[in-house]
């Protein structure tokens, strides 16, 4: 009996060996069949406009996460992911790319600045005092070109960043959303979908036909309010200000609200029904409920990896692309300021009242084509993080 029962023994000990040897492999296969499908579902979904708005970028941006944007969706969905330095290194060439281009046309207005100073204070050596103010108002002039140049380039540059902005949400959107009912978030991508519209829509023209016109007229009444003494249009300029901020807050704060709450309520309604048919499953189909409920769990697990893999890539792209046009208006809003700071020691009071009112001025526009960057950037985050507590 004991030979028996030995025999017995070492079987099963031989066969417990084989089974845990045989699930190690399976497990191997299943995780190599995931990665691949993984692999090629992101090879088909990211494609096209997402390599065209790739491609676009500048050399700065393009190079850094990678070669193309299916390159860096595929290292996003193997765990890997971009480092604070990666995003230092292009926020600080970007800074020294628009701090260079734009100190060259700042010190020439301070020069100017100084040429007026001297020019005034040696106005007792001239016949008439017309010459004096002939020559102010020259110089004046010319800063005025400057400054228009710059205000011109500023607006363009918040015009793009709008555009891209809403571009890459008109890209993203319809692949976020099919990924996001594909693991059961139906009801949440039903939410989504009016508020990508509102955002794309409504708030990105308003910036674009009310808030940029805005800027432009209180740009010209800051001008016009320190050309002459007698012309002041300094309150009707700050009133425009005042008006367009309040606009900003109410859209950006609408925009915000909608998100939150519609993200956290779809994102409950399909967890329940995600977590009721995983039940159903599992629990009425005879024998074979558990292991379809598992291989459900597989796919699910799969196609969460490719919904925040394209979030990511969208919030990456999205970065890159605007990073540039923010830093070269902040940088234009703080070198004006400084320069005003700089003139008003000379004496010219108009050209310092004017530089500095018009870099504050440029809030208006930081404000407004960043806060539609921000929106679109909360709006892609948010996809990443939703709904990965109802699947997993």
């Amino acid at each position: 009996m004991s030979l028996i029962a030995a025999v017995i023994a070492l079987s099963v000990l031989f066969n417990g060996q084989d089974n845990t040897a045989y699930a190690a492999s399976a497990q191997e296969d299943v995780q190599s069949d995931l990665e691949n499908e993984i692999s090629r579902s992101i090879e088909q979904l990211i494609g096209g406009d997402f390599e065209d708005f790739f491609n676009a970028l500048d050399e700065n941006g393009k190079g850094i996460f990678g070669k193309s944007a299916q390159e860096i969706a595929m290292k996003l969905a193997k765990g890997e992911s971009v480092t604070a330095e990666v995003v230092v290194q292009v926020v600080s060439q970007s800074f020294a790319t628009e701090l260079t281009a734009t100190f060259s046309a700042l010190i020439g207005i301070v020069m100017l600045a100084f040429l007026s100073s001297i020019a005034k204070n040696v106005s007792s050596g001239f016949q008439k005092e017309s010459t004096a103010k002939l020559i102010h108002f020259v110089i004046y002039g010319s800063i005025i070109s400057i400054i228009a140049a710059l205000l011109t380039s500023a607006v363009v540059s918040a015009r793009a960043i709008v555009i891209l902005a809403v571009r890459l949400t008109e890209i993203a959107l319809p692949i976020m959303l099919t990924l996001l009912a594909a693991i059961g978030g139906g009801a949440t991508s039903g939410v989504f979908q009016p508020i990508a519209a509102f955002l794309t829509g409504f708030i990105a023209k308003t910036i674009e036909v009310v808030v940029i016109p805005m800027f432009i007229a209180s740009s010209v009444f800051i001008i016009v309010s320190n050309l002459t003494k007698g012309v002041k249009f300094t309150k009707l300029a700050e009133g425009l200000q005042s008006v367009a901020k309040w606009l900003m807050g109410i859209l950006f704060g609408i925009l915000i609200t909608l998100l939150t709450l519609g993200g956290t309520v779809g994102a409950g309604v399909d967890g329940v029904s995600l977590k009721s048919m995983k039940f159903a499953v599992s629990g009425y189909v005879p024998i074979l409920g558990g292991y379809l409920a598992s291989g459900f769990d597989i796919v699910l697990a799969g196609a969460l990896v490719v919904k925040n893999s394209v979030g990511a890539l969208a919030v990456l792209l999205l970065f890159a692309a605007v990073c540039a046009p923010i830093l070269k208006l902040v940088v234009l809003s703080l070198l004006l300021k400084l320069a005003g700071g700089i003139v008003q020691a000379t004496g010219e009071d108009e050209i310092s009242s004017l530089l500095t009112g018009t870099g504050k001025n440029l809030n208006i526009l930081i404000a407004g084509s960043a806060g539609v960057a921000f929106c679109a950037g909360i709006f892609f985050t948010m996809f990443i993080f939703i709904f990965n507590g109802g699947v997993l």
